[in-house]
């Protein structure tokens, strides 16, 4: 009876309490500090005056998104603006796709690597992770689920905002796609990170424990 009590309490994950423990979200943490600081490098690069580097950064992004200039957003560093709407709203769709702009005022912009929309989820997914720990404190590591209703309702602004816009019924605003992204942006970490945290506890705990051995 000894032995087999010794050996379940072998299996058990190590610290299985506490997000501190989470190597879900450790990890998660990690990859959207990277991939924000991979979005806005670009731009500071270029305004730098190392295109070398920051073109090919704006190809591999465009993969993921449009970049188009009228739905996304410069970095002005003589501007007192400093983050601003690439073109005027009010020129509406623009159907071009440039690294560097100049504005009315004459102040030169430098494309952030994704649209606006993408730049408020990268940002907020961020956010949200980081208020992750609050919500899953006293729970298991790997947090738990919130109820999906709550995720469709933070995906209802973005289909709304998005699907009018792509069947052509109005041209949204930037404003409006950071809105409805940092909406969704915020959410998903409540979701992903109980999903990385059950797939990565287990396998990172046996492992810790081998060392620990």
């Amino acid at each position: 009876m000894e032995k087999k009590a010794h050996m379940a309490e072998e299996k058990k994950p190590v610290c299985k309490k506490g997000w501190e423990n989470a190597y879900g979200w450790h990890l998660y943490i990690i990859a959207m500090l990277l991939f924000n600081a991979i979005v806005i490098a670009p731009a500071i690069l270029l305004s730098a005056g190392h295109g070398e580097i920051a073109h090919p950064m704006y190809e591999a992004l465009h993969a993921t998104c449009h970049q188009l200039d009228s739905r996304s957003l410069c970095y002005f560093p003589d501007s007192g603006q400093i983050i601003g709407n690439c073109v005027a709203e009010e020129k509406g769709l623009v159907l071009q796709r440039s690294e560097q702009i100049a504005s009315a005022g004459g102040a030169v912009g430098y494309k952030l690597g994704v649209c606006s929309r993408d730049i408020a989820i990268y940002l907020f997914m961020l956010l949200g992770a980081l208020f992750w720990p609050f919500y899953a404190k006293g729970k298991e590591a790997g947090g738990l689920w919130p109820k999906p209703i709550w995720l469709l309702l933070a995906m209802a602004p973005i289909a709304i905002d998005g699907g009018t816009q792509f069947i052509g019924l109005r041209e949204s605003s930037n404003l409006l796609r950071e809105i409805t992204g940092a909406i969704i942006g915020f959410a998903m970490p409540f979701y992903l990170i109980p999903l990385m945290n059950q797939l990565l506890n287990p396998l990172i705990g046996d492992i810790l424990r081998k060392i620990r051995k």
